[in-house]
């Protein structure tokens, strides 16, 4: 898949600037037509029941990754009020 038919498979989930210059400068370049295997804004059960997003997914045969890139006002301790650091964190230890 060529990065114009990923825009045009999973434009509409990729919303934010930094997840638009993370598949354009990291990971386009690194898996080239494999980028298909990497999903935006993929929905997730939490083990406490609650369903949440993560940015990107990769769901292979043996391994499953969850990668988020938002900023560091997102996942900064101090920047943000603590309980939505501990709910930011959860999530992105939860899959």
């Amino acid at each position: 898949m060529n990065l114009e038919k990923y825009y045009k498979t999973y434009g509409n989930l990729i919303n934010q600037e930094s997840e638009r210059l993370f598949v354009e400068d990291f990971l386009y370049p690194l898996l080239a037509s494999q980028i298909e295997s990497i999903i935006p804004q993929k929905k997730f059960i939490d083990r406490t029941g609650k369903c949440r997003r993560i940015d990107f997914a990769y769901h292979g045969l043996t391994h499953q990754i969850a990668i988020e890139i938002n900023g560091e006002s997102y996942h900064a301790e101090g920047i943000i009020p603590s309980d939505e650091f501990d709910d930011n964190l959860f999530r992105q230890n939860a899959k």
